[in-house]
């Protein structure tokens, strides 16, 4: 009971000891607010008054805040300690002499009992002192200790605590800028206040905010009862710039090219406004870019790189890489329509690429996290999509040449080309028999480029009535998106039907045998005309004007002659080409018909082209030269008009044997025909059908009627008198037939059209058999009479060679020297029998060629001037002229050798043919693959043989000679005949040559033999023969045997078949086309496609181009 009493006293002491001490802090609180609320009074008040600027509000603010602390610290701090217990307090003891000094009844019985606890007494006497302290603790529980703080003189404080808050919570409302606003401005020291003025400025800029090296527009608006006349930007440094009058109260300047933050307020009339600041930041800038173009391969164009460009245009598929380079940012973004995308960046720099595809635009934004705005570049690509290839075709024909077609065409593409195809299609009725294509060659490089081309539908297997379409298509190197192709405008050729091919064939042949004629007449006119020019104008006599122009005109007429000859042939060809397709074709009569078509060909050759082209400029020169000239030119008509009447007549008699053929196909088909009738049990239309025999059979006979006129022109006529007799008898068992399917009687009108079937069978196996008859009666008959002709050659070489070496040794005054005389007399006169044998030869049989014409003319002329030599004494060159008849000779027999090797082949195919008819088709015996149009390289060899070792011979001679020291004028003749021969093998070697590549061989290979005997023939003329020359020769003899060996191979190889056009001489195909070039700068571009289809068209183009360069 006693501890609880005392432990209450020590409770009740504690509660005093707070309160008394919260009393002192309420009094020291009190004296603190109210000094602290004069000093914010004071300070307030000036603020208020004077408006200080930063500096002093600064200082003003630092110093309240020292002096609120120093007093806090004097006032309030010691008490608080207190109050809290921090700072040590009175002891209970003093409190209790504090509470005994109030209250008297107490005095010191609270000391007493604190005393009396501290137990400083023996222990015996402790229940004594518990009953002290007990009693004592009661005496003092019915005073309250509180009342012993003294709350009066805390009451006297209390006004000076709450009235300064009450007067500054009154102030803030009723007038914040009397106490409130300017202790705000003290302690926002760092913020620039102005003191109102009349006016009030208003910034305009949403934001302070500007990219480093930019322009900054600063706009304030001035608000108030005065609105000053102008107005100023105030710098931090106290620099003014007058700012630009907008409108009555707006305002703006410019800074320009910022480099770093801008403070400054706004200034006008003494008046300021608050301060603002330009916040100057980095933009994270593009600096500079590039762009590596990797164009597709298709372009051709070479890859590129470019800087600093934005807008562009490049082909599809182009590859695009760019390299960015950026400053003051963190990275890079490709922003378009669809996504936005972050790119790889290292050191500043940003590196990706596109695939272009399609037009596009985007943007590259350059970005760094801390800054908004951005550095952009907007990139404008367009692309160009790859073209189709163009293509425009002309077709063109000659009229004369029914199956041939010749194109001009352009192609062109943006980028380049790959290839150009011809395509067909061949149509047998509304079956599709062909589809089929090839490549044209045209040149890769280019990509605008025109073309060239002529196709032979001939080497097709085409029946009457059959249509072909064609076209061409050219495609694009476009290897991005596939190659592309486009297709030129479809042509279409129309087979005529067998009766329109018959009548197209029977025009032709009337066309080319009047023209022929027409030509032979020019001929003929054109030889009398030199002849009388001749005459009239002596060899010695200078040519006057007239006379030039005579004979310019002369050679226009030649020209235009060797024209009409050229057209004839190819009309010929045409004609021949258009008969394979003909039911009543018969391959005999085509071989012998393309042998003549090949005379007809070489009837004016080069060198009687460059004849007249040299006459031409001779006459310009007013030459001494041009009277031989003209000599030539007249013996070379002479020989023309002989070839042409020589061919004229072969193919008067190839067109008869066209026609007895076709006599004897239509008589097998009329009796078929006739025999359907009888079989026909309908009688209705027995009559109708017999109707149309009966006008079958009366063409046929209008055809024969004409075939027997032609017969009686020729020559020789063909012994078809029985003909006509036939015929009629023919014609009046079917007009009997028809009279009694009038009558109505079938029975006899059966029995007349067996009769006429049985007749129309008979006859076409007669003419068949007679015409077999015939050939073979006219080899054998053509064989005895060459080789009747070669041996009296052979003899009349020998006589000519004994001759000459009487003549070279007997002397001008021998007597014996007029017997030489009459003995070349004689010679030139069996000369001359051999001579017309051979040309009325030459006009049955087309074997018979112009290389063996040509060395008549020039036997015929050698043995004129030998003999006009000897006349006039001329002993040299009388042995020259000799020397050159021998070797005509000797050439001319050589030939007729080959040809009678060839007529011999052809008479054992026939034998061996057996019963098969003419009209039966060797499928190795091709039409165009005669070998009697050329001499072959194994003549050609011999003749270069025997050359060779006249030469060998005649320098050993010599080398002889200059050891016993003879001199060499005795060879000259030797020489010159050598040079001659050498010149005639080279010729022959020459047309050998064409021929070869006309039937598409490598004629291309014997251009170096063809050099080495021009160089030969120049050692001849100089009279040099050494080691070289002789050499030479061997090398030539070399290849010439090469040449024989590979024609051997041809002529062995059964399967050769060439897959060119059959007929090759049709022109340039260019002729028939406008040329225009196409010029880029100053530079000339010609590309033409050279055909792919025949060497022929091929090479015509080659020349075509190289003329052109």
């Amino acid at each position: 009971m006693s501890n609880q009493k005392n432990i209450d006293l020590e409770s009740r002491i504690s509660t005093f000891a707070k309160k008394y001490y919260f009393n002192i802090f309420l009094q020291r609180l009190a004296i603190f607010v109210f000094a602290v609320f004069i000093l914010l009074l004071i300070f307030s008040f000036a603020e208020y008054t004077f408006w200080f600027g930063t500096n002093i509000r600064e200082y003003l603010f630092w110093t309240l805040i020292s002096v609120i602390t120093i007093i806090f610290i004097a006032f309030l701090l010691q008490p608080l300690f207190l109050l809290l217990g921090i700072k040590k307090q009175l002891s209970k003891k003093d409190f209790a002499l504090v509470i005994g000094n109030h209250f008297p009844e107490i005095k010191d019985k609270i000391l007493n009992i604190i005393e009396l606890k501290e137990d400083n007494f023996p222990s015996s006497s402790a229940e004594l002192i518990n009953a002290s302290i007990l009693q004592k603790t009661k005496q003092i529980s019915f005073f309250n200790f509180s009342e012993a703080i003294n709350k009066t003189k805390t009451r006297k404080f209390l006004p000076f605590l709450f009235l300064p808050i009450i007067i500054l919570i009154l102030m803030s409302f009723l007038s914040p800028n009397i106490l409130v606003k300017p202790l705000h401005r003290i302690s926002d020291y760092k913020t620039e206040y102005i003191k109102p003025a009349p006016f009030e400025f208003v910034l305009q800029n949403d934001n302070l905010q500007a990219a480093q090296n930019s322009n900054f527009i600063i706009s304030v608006k001035i608000q108030g009862s005065e609105i000053p006349n102008e107005a100023f930007i105030e710098e931090q440094d106290g620099k003014k710039h007058r700012m630009s009058k907008i409108d009555k109260n707006t305002y703006k300047f410019v800074y320009s090219n910022l480099k770093k933050d801008k403070v400054f307020n706004f200034w006008a009339d003494g008046f300021k406004s608050e301060t603002h600041k330009i916040s100057v930041f980095k933009i994270p800038a593009i600096i500079n870019y590039s762009l590596k173009i990797n164009y597709p391969e298709y372009t051709g164009k070479k890859n590129e790189v470019i800087n600093n460009i934005n807008s562009l245009n490049v082909p599809r598929g182009t590859k695009i890489e760019f390299f960015v380079q950026m400053r003051d940012a963190d990275g890079l973004k490709v922003v378009d329509s669809l996504e936005k995308t972050s790119v790889f960046t290292k050191d500043k720099y940003s590196v990706f690429e596109k695939r272009l595809v399609n037009n596009t635009s985007f943007y590259l934004v350059s970005y760094r996290k801390d800054v908004k705005i951005s550095d952009s570049l907007e990139f404008i690509i367009n692309v160009i999509p790859d073209e189709y290839p163009t293509i425009s075709v002309e077709e063109k024909m000659d009229s004369s040449l029914f199956m041939i077609r010749y194109f001009n065409g352009k192609i062109s593409d943006d980028y380049g080309l790959t290839k150009l195809m011809f395509c067909y299609k061949i149509f047998s009725g509304d079956k599709l028999t062909i589809d089929t294509s090839f490549n044209i060659n045209i040149n890769k490089d280019y990509n605008l480029q025109e073309f060239y081309n002529a196709f032979d539908f001939s080497i097709f297997n085409i029946n009457p009535g059959d249509k072909i379409e064609y076209f061409f298509k050219v495609y694009d190197n476009d290897s991005y998106s596939g190659n592309k192709f486009s297709k030129s405008q479809t042509f279409t050729l129309n087979m005529p039907t067998e009766k329109e091919l018959q009548k197209i064939l029977e025009e032709k042949s009337s066309q080319v045998g009047q023209s022929l004629d027409n030509m032979f007449q020019e001929a003929e006119s054109l030889q009398k005309e030199l002849e009388d020019f001749f005459r009239n104008n002596p060899r010695n006599k200078k040519l006057s004007w007239e006379d030039k122009e005579k004979l310019k005109e002369l050679i226009d007429r030649e020209k235009k002659l060797e024209e009409n000859i050229k057209k004839a042939s190819e009309e010929n060809t045409e004609r021949l080409q258009l008969s394979e397709k003909s039911a009543n074709f018969n391959e005999q009569v085509y071989e012998k018909q393309m042998q003549i078509n090949e005379l007809l060909e070489k009837i004016m050759d080069d060198e009687f082209r460059e004849l007249l082209d040299k006459i031409r400029e001779l006459l310009e020169k007013n030459s001494d030269k041009l009277n031989s000239h003209l000599e030539k030119l007249n013996q070379k008509n002479s020989e023309i008009l002989k070839d042409l009447d020589q061919t004229i007549e072969l193919l008067k008699r190839s067109k008869m044997e066209e026609d007895i053929n076709f006599i004897s196909k239509e008589l097998k088909n009329i009796s078929e025909e006739q025999n359907k009738v009888v079989k026909n049990e309908k009688s209705a239309e027995k009559i109708n059908e017999q109707e149309k025999v009966n006008k079958m059979f009366e063409k046929l006979k209008q055809r024969t009627d004409s075939a027997l006129k032609n017969n009686e022109t020729l020559e020789s006529p063909f012994p078809i008198d029985f003909l006509k007799k036939e015929m009629n008898k023919i014609d009046s068992s079917l007009m009997n037939a028809t009279e009694q399917l009038n009558k109505s009687r079938e029975s006899k009108a059966e029995k007349n059209q067996k009769e006429a079937a049985d007749q129309m069978e008979e006859l076409s196996e007669k003419l068949e058999k007679m015409m077999e008859e015939l050939e073979m009666e006219q080899n054998v008959e053509d064989l005895g009479l060459v080789r009747e002709i070669l041996k009296n050659l052979i003899i009349a070489s020998f006589q000519q060679e004994d001759l000459m070496k009487s003549v070279a040794a007997v002397r001008i005054t021998d007597p014996k020297y007029f017997e030489n005389m009459r003995k070349q007399k004689r010679l030139n006169e069996g000369l001359n029998i051999v001579q017309d044998s051979l040309y009325a030869l030459g006009k049955r049989n087309p074997m018979i060629n112009f290389y063996i014409n040509d060395e008549l003319a020039q036997i015929n002329t050698h043995k004129k001037n030998a003999i006009n030599a000897l006349n006039n004494r001329y002993l040299s060159y009388s042995l020259q002229e000799q020397q050159y008849v021998i070797m005509h000779v000797n050439n001319l027999a050589l030939l007729l050798s080959d040809a009678l090797k060839q007529m011999q082949q052809k008479e054992n195919q026939q034998k061996n043919a057996g019963s098969c008819k003419s009209s039966c088709k060797n499928p190795n015996n091709k039409p165009g693959k005669g070998k009697g149009q050329k001499p072959s390289a194994k003549t050609l060899r011999q003749l270069q043989e025997q050359l060779n070792k006249q030469m060998e011979s005649l320098k050993e001679q010599i080398e002889k000679g200059q050891k016993s020291g003879k001199g060499s004028s005795q060879w000259s003749e030797q020489f010159a005949k050598m040079a001659a021969q050498q010149e005639a093998i080279r010729k022959a070697m020459q047309e050998y040559q064409q021929q070869l590549n006309s039937e598409g061989a490598n004629g291309s290979q014997l251009n170096r033999v063809i050099r080495d005997m021009e160089k030969t023939e120049e050692d001849l003329v100089n009279k040099r023969l050494s080691s070289e020359t002789i050499n030479r020769q061997k090398q030539i003899e070399t290849r010439l045997l090469e040449s024989e060996k590979a024609e051997m191979e041809r002529e062995k190889d059964p399967n050769r078949e060439s897959e060119e056009a059959k007929f090759l001489n049709n022109g340039n195909p260019i002729k028939f086309f406008k040329y225009n070039s196409l010029k880029k700068t100053n530079t000339e571009i010609l590309k033409t496609v050279p055909p792919n289809l025949t060497p022929y068209y091929k090479q015509k183009v080659n020349e075509y181009l190289y003329k052109s360069k």
